[in-house]
């Protein structure tokens, strides 16, 4: 967060599966190296799933080389989860969004060479095709400012040390279900998942509705250009 309090930011990287399971959390820091042991083991020491880790980049923010980085851990710790453990010749897909570092060719090898088909979505089309922008996200949101809030009561300064605790101990309490309710509202989730036909159907009123709202861009951007 950008505030007076604040003199740090952190990237982080979230995955989820529809059965409710979360997959390996980064958090992206700035500088060359971890600097506190606490950082050392998010797993064990912080309650974060099984091959989270703190991960150094030049600015915080996910670049190609920290992509190509963590993508050995990601991907053997998506193999590692319930259920897709237990189907190790079974291919799994991971959907993705249109970050320029997610097709990284390095990264994209080391996928494949785990079973994983990386899935690029479409610009302006998370609300459809990306769960986690549905219940998880919000969910995380609502529980990163409850933690923050809380937080700068008791410290004057919120370094990007404390925001990766924080932001771990907010997405504790992100729930199974929500992750779950999220792929269905995606009609991604295997167990109760419908045929196009009809799922298209259920949501034709949020295309039109799309479809409205891009016509009144359209049209602000074009009363602009006359002005």
């Amino acid at each position: 967060m950008n505030k007076d309090d604040n003199r740090g930011s952190i990237t982080i990287v979230r995955s989820g599966v529809a059965a409710g399971y979360e997959g390996p959390r980064f958090f992206l820091t700035k500088g060359e190296k971890v600097e506190h042991a606490t950082l050392k083991d998010m797993p064990k020491k912080h309650g974060a799933p099984p091959g989270s880790e703190v991960v150094p980049t030049p600015n915080a923010y996910m670049t190609d080389d920290a992509w190509n980085k963590i993508a050995p851990a990601f991907a053997k710790g998506l193999r590692q989860l319930p259920i897709v453990k237990d189907y190790p010749d079974l291919w799994m897909a991971i959907t993705l969004d249109g970050y320029g570092s997610h097709l990284e060719n390095e990264a994209l090898q080391v996928f494949a060479d785990h079973k994983i088909l990386v899935v690029k979505e479409e610009g302006d089309t998370s609300q459809v095709c990306q769960p986690y922008d549905k219940n998880v996200a919000r969910e995380d949101k609502r529980h990163h400012r409850n933690f923050l809030n809380g937080i700068r009561t008791q410290v004057h300064m919120v370094d990007q040390n404390t925001l990766v605790l924080v932001a771990n101990s907010a997405l504790n309490k992100v729930r199974p279900s929500q992750w779950r309710d999220s792929h269905d509202m995606c009609n991604l989730r295997p167990s109760t998942r419908k045929p196009f036909n009809e799922y298209i159907q259920s949501v034709k009123d949020v295309g039109k509705l799309f479809l409205f709202l891009l016509y009144v861009h359209i049209m602000c951007a074009i009363s602009y250009v006359y002005v």
